[in-house]
C-alpha cells in the first residue's frame, strides 16, 4: 500500500519513501507541534496534521518515572524499534488527532506509564491521567461537534 502513495510531486516524500532525512521531521511534529490558535471561540483546535504525543496524552509524562529494570528496558528498546520504520517514512500519518504513528508503540509505553506509577496512582499520576482525557475530549468536542479544524 505505501508504494501507492508515492508520486514525484508528493512533498512528503521528496527523499523517496523512506529515509534518514525525515527523522528529524517526525520528532519534531511528535515533540513540538502545538495546537492552532485560532482568533475566535473556541481559540485553540487540534492540529489535524500531528500534535505533540504529551499535549495529545499527557500521561505519557508518566513513563519518565519508569524505574530502570528489565522489562522496563525491554520495553523502550521495543518501542524504539517499531518507531524507527516509521520516523524514516516519508509521511507522517496526516488527518489524526496527537501523532498517528505513536499508535504502532503505545503498548509498549503503556508499560512504561505503568511502570512510572510504581505500584500506585498518587496525585500526579490521577492529575496526568484526567488532563488526558480531558484533552481528548477537546478533541472529540472541537473535531466532531463543533467541527473546527486547526491545520
Amino acid at each position: 500500500g505505501y508504494t501507492l502513495v508515492l508520486h514525484p510531486s508528493d512533498p512528503s516524500y521528496v527523499h523517496g519513501l523512506f529515509s534518514v532525512k525525515y527523522v528529524w521531521v517526525h520528532l519534531n511534529e511528535m515533540f513540538t507541534t502545538m495546537p492552532r490558535v485560532l482568533p475566535q471561540w473556541p481559540y485553540l483546535a487540534p492540529s489535524l496534521f500531528a500534535m505533540a504525543i504529551w499535549i495529545a496524552t499527557p500521561a505519557l509524562v508518566l513513563m519518565l518515572r519508569a524505574p530502570l529494570t528489565r522489562l522496563t528496558f525491554a520495553s523502550a528498546v521495543a518501542a524504539l524499534f517499531i518507531a524507527a520504520p516509521n520516523l524514516m517514512h516519508g509521511g507522517n500519518g496526516f488527518t489524526q488527532f496527537g501523532y498517528r504513528h505513536t499508535l504502532d508503540f503505545l503498548p509498549f509505553l503503556l508499560i512504561l506509564i505503568a511502570s512510572g506509577m510504581r505500584g500506585h496512582v498518587g496525585p500526579i499520576a490521577v492529575a496526568l491521567i484526567l488532563a488526558s482525557i480531558v484533552v481528548n475530549a477537546w478533541g472529540n468536542v472541537t473535531l466532531s461537534v463543533l467541527r473546527i479544524e486547526g491545520f
